[in-house]
């Protein structure tokens, strides 16, 4: 049996792997499996900023540029109905019924349950692919983040992901839309 059309093939199959490597820029930090999780975020979150509050400061208020995503966001209360914590996934429970209340004037509250716990700026940007990305600045700096937000066609329900190389990348979370704000007693949790 002739070996040189295999070595040919295997070889051919190693280059057209080895070229379809990431390109990685200096100081970039890349996701992939060969980098644990606890090792890939700059800085390790906290499990719930109202639980470990950091005092802070935030931006000043700037009124956002309407758009689809930024009218989604301004419409009632958007609720933590799952959180996905990267590092730690039962702790990650303890945000559920975290919520935002986003103004069109770039301001927000936010809360657990019926207790608002910080308030701050917003703003909505683009990702390097185009990608809606909500930056939260918060007088708790524990609660500082910005995330890549995807939402349903109906504007009731969205999901939000860590952008990459921000302590909550590899975060995500599901929130849906209030009318008001959520109370224990209208969930049962009393």
């Amino acid at each position: 049996m002739n070996r040189i059309p295999l070595l040919c093939f295997v070889l051919a199959l190693a280059t057209l792997g080895s070229s379809c490597q990431q390109e990685r820029k200096t100081g970039e930090t890349v996701i992939t499996s060969e980098k644990p999780i606890d090792k890939r975020n700059p800085e390790k979150p906290v499990v719930n900023p109202y639980e470990t509050p950091v005092s802070g400061a935030f931006a000043d208020p700037v009124p956002q540029v309407k758009s689809p995503i930024v009218q989604f966001l301004t419409t009632n209360y958007w609720v933590f109905e799952h959180y996905i914590h990267a590092q730690e996934f039962e702790p990650g429970k303890s945000n559920d019924f975290r919520w935002y209340k986003f103004s069109p004037d770039g301001s927000f509250t936010a809360g657990q349950w019926e207790f608002v716990k910080s308030k701050g700026s917003w703003m909505m940007g683009f990702g390097e692919n185009n990608e809606p990305v909500l930056t939260i600045d918060s007088d708790n700096d524990a609660e500082d983040a910005q995330w890549v937000l995807q939402a349903t066609p109906e504007g009731d329900e969205m999901s939000w992901v860590g952008v990459r190389s921000t302590r909550y990348q590899g975060h995500m979370i599901k929130v849906f839309n209030l009318m008001t704000m959520p109370v224990k007693k209208q969930f049962g949790r009393e």
